[in-house]
């Protein structure tokens, strides 16, 4: 059964979710992309020729549909999942994601882009973002509405709450906790747990700030 997908945003992700679902559609044709979604009108009225959607006017009139995360922003994520609480997100992985799926825990909502690699005995909330070239190792536990940027690596053992933003190229070494609410930053080592509600930077990277 082919289902109705709508993706949220209009920015620059969003576009690249349309292309990931374009990507599983062409090897098994699941999804018919009906548009976006923005809570605010834009200067444009489409994107690939499908139109985008005010909000507002989408949660009065559609109810029956499938939804996909189109923002790369983790407390915007946070606040849609309360908002399209709901709606059914399905996961969304790349044909050519490498991982052995029978170990690994997923929630609802995930998007794993291209070139990601996961090993096993993996546990994943709802609503994260997994973008381009991510691996993640074993006996891990990531929370909900994280944003993984592209070309990090998350190594075994690891646990990571809600909400966060990882930086491109960043690393997490083994074992390591992240809280909830902060953000590493791009190219840094992570050496040490990283605290709920903390902006850490650097190689090794330290705390600079509470967020």
């Amino acid at each position: 059964m082919i289902k109705d997908i709508y993706i949220i945003g209009s920015g620059g992700f969003a576009k690249e979710v349309y292309c990931l679902i374009d990507a599983i559609n062409s090897k098994n044709h699941t999804f018919n992309i009906c548009g976006f979604i923005d809570k605010s009108d834009t200067i444009q009225d489409e994107i690939f020729g499908l139109p985008i959607i005010n909000e507002n006017t989408f949660l009065q009139s559609h109810n029956l549909v499938d939804l996909a995360i189109g923002i790369g922003d983790p407390q915007i994520i946070r606040k849609l999942k309360t908002i399209y609480n709901n709606y059914n997100f399905p996961n969304l992985i790349h044909p050519n994601f490498n991982g052995y799926l029978k170990e690994i825990k997923l929630g609802k909502g995930n998007i794993i882009t291209s070139g990601c690699n996961f090993t096993c005995d993996i546990k994943i909330g709802s609503l994260n973002v997994f973008n381009l070239n991510v691996t993640l190792g074993h006996d891990s536990v990531i929370g909900d509405c994280n944003v993984v940027n592209p070309g990090v690596n998350l190594s075994g053992g690891i646990k990571i709450g809600d909400n966060n933003l990882i930086g491109s190229g960043a690393t997490v070494l083994q074992n390591l906790n992240i809280g909830s609410n902060s953000i590493l930053g791009a190219s840094s080592l992570l050496t040490k747990d990283l605290s709920s509600n903390t902006l850490s930077i650097g190689i090794p990277s330290k705390p600079i700030k509470d967020i």
